[in-house]
C-alpha cells in the first residue's frame, strides 16, 4: 500500500541531470588498459539502452534489478519489492517479487537467478530472473529476534557460492547456491557492534572443475553442485571483500588474515568487482560518492561526486550502475569515458541493485 504502481522510467539526456556533480575518472599516463581496459565501440547515445534488433554476441547489461522499501504507517511496518528494468523494455520496470524491506541483491547472470536478503522477514530468498520459482536459501538459519536477519549478500557464479552477512554482527556466511554446507567465515566479528558489513564482493576461484557455463543449473537434487555430486566452491580459493567502518576489508578463504585494503573512507556502503580490469567499485553514502581502486587499494580515485545518497553498486562489462537513496534514482556511468547518466528515477527507497549480464539481445549502451 505504501508503494505506488511501477513508476515511468526517466532516460535522461546530459541536460536533464538537475543537480550539479563533480565526475572524472583519474586513469595514470599508460595505464589504461591496466584500470578500464580497452575502448568499447559506440553503438547509441549515452545513458540509453541500444534498439539494434540483431543478436549481439559480447556480454552485455541486459537488465537491472533493484529493490525498493517504504514504511506503512496504516500497517506499522515496511512494504517492498524486487524490480527489473529490462533493456529490451526501458519504457517498463517489471514487479519481480514482493517482499517485506528487501536489501542486499545479488544476480547469478550464469544461472538465471536472482537472490536477495530481506531483514523485515528474516530471510534470505531466490527467484528465477523472471520471478517464478520462488524459494527461501537457508531456511530456518535466522531467527525473528532484534538483529538477526541477513543483510548482505553476494554470489560468486564461478565458485558456486553465497555469502551473506547479518545485522548486528560482524560474521559473514559461505554456502553453495541452495543455502547448504553453511560454514562461517573468519572475518574478526568483533570488529562491527551495530550492524554487519552491507557490502560484500567475492574474487573466487574453484579449483579442478569444469568451467561454470557447462554446468547444470542447480537443483534440490544435485544441492547446488556441479557434475557429479561435489559442491565447486568446497575446494575455491580467492578472497573475499566487504565494506566496514570507513574502511574496505578483504580475506583469503582459509586463512584468518583479515587486510584493510582502503582505509580512510567515511561510511561505504555498496561494493562490486570488476573481474576483467582487476578494480574494486564501491559507494560511500556520507561522503556521496562511487570510488574506485585496484583490487590491492592502490591508485583509488573518484568514479562521481557530489551525490546524494549512494547505496547498492553493481558493474557490467561497460558500466557501473548505482542506487541513491535520497534521490530515490537509478545512475549509470561509463568506464571508459566516466559520463553519467540518471536510468531510472521516482522510486522509493532503492538500495540493492544488481546487473545482469549475457550476449545477446537488447543491451544498455556502452557509452
Amino acid at each position: 500500500p505504501a508503494l505506488p504502481a511501477t513508476p515511468a522510467p526517466y532516460l535522461s539526456s546530459a541536460a536533464s541531470v538537475a543537480a550539479p556533480m563533480a565526475i572524472w575518472l583519474w586513469v595514470p599516463a599508460g595505464a589504461a588498459a591496466l584500470a578500464f581496459g580497452p575502448s568499447p565501440s559506440r553503438t547509441a547515445s549515452p545513458g540509453t539502452p541500444s534498439r539494434s534488433g540483431s543478436a549481439d554476441a559480447t556480454t552485455k547489461t541486459r537488465a537491472i534489478f533493484y529493490t525498493e522499501s517504504d514504511y506503512n504507517p496504516s500497517v506499522s511496518g515496511w512494504v517492498g519489492r524486487l524490480s527489473v528494468l529490462r533493456a529490451a523494455t526501458p519504457e517498463s520496470p517489471r514487479w519481480v517479487a514482493d517482499a517485506t524491506n528487501p536489501t542486499g541483491l545479488a544476480v547469478d547472470s550464469l544461472r538465471g537467478r536472482v537472490y536477495w536478503t530481506d531483514p523485515g522477514d528474516a530471510s534470505i530468498h531466490t527467484c528465477l530472473a523472471d520471478g517464478t520459482d520462488h524459494s527461501l536459501v537457508a531456511a530456518g538459519t535466522f531467527g525473528h529476534r532484534m538483529n538477526d536477519g541477513p543483510f548482505g549478500i553476494a554470489v560468486d557464479e564461478q565458485a558456486e557460492s553465497l555469502i551473506w552477512s547479518a545485522v548486528g554482527h560482524g560474521t559473514l556466511r559461505r554456502s553453495d547456491l541452495l543455502g547448504n554446507e553453511i560454514a562461517a567465515l573468519p572475518v574478526g566479528q568483533s570488529e562491527w557492534t551495530a550492524s554487519g558489513p552491507w557490502g560484500i564482493a567475492t574474487l573466487l576461484r574453484p579449483l579442478g572443475q569444469v568451467p561454470p557455463a557447462s554446468r547444470p543449473p542447480p537443483t534440490a537434487r544435485s544441492r547446488g553442485r556441479g557434475g557429479g555430486g561435489e559442491w565447486v566452491g568446497a575446494q575455491a580459493s580467492g578472497s573475499v571483500f566487504w565494506t566496514c567502518w570507513g574502511r574496505i576489508r578483504s580475506c583469503q578463504l582459509g586463512s584468518s588474515v583479515v587486510t584493510d585494503v582502503v582505509k580512510g573512507l567515511l561510511d561505504p556502503r555498496g561494493i562490486a568487482i570488476d573481474r576483467a580490469r582487476g578494480r574494486l567499485f564501491w559507494t560511500d553514502y556520507r561522503a556521496g560518492k562511487v570510488q574506485c581502486a585496484n583490487l590491492d587499494g592502490s591508485r583509488m580515485c573518484d568514479v562521481a561526486t557530489g551525490l546524494s545518497s549512494p547505496f547498492g553498486i553493481a558493474v557490467g562489462p561497460n558500466r557501473i550502475f548505482w542506487t541513491d537513496r535520497k534521490q530515490g534514482a537509478i545512475y549509470s556511468a561509463c568506464l571508459r569515458k566516466g559520463s553519467v547518466r540518471k536510468v531510472l528515477d521516482g522510486l522509493h527507497q532503492p538500495e540493492g541493485i544488481a546487473v545482469f549480464n549475457s550476449a545477446g539481445g537488447h543491451a544498455f549502451d556502452t557509452e
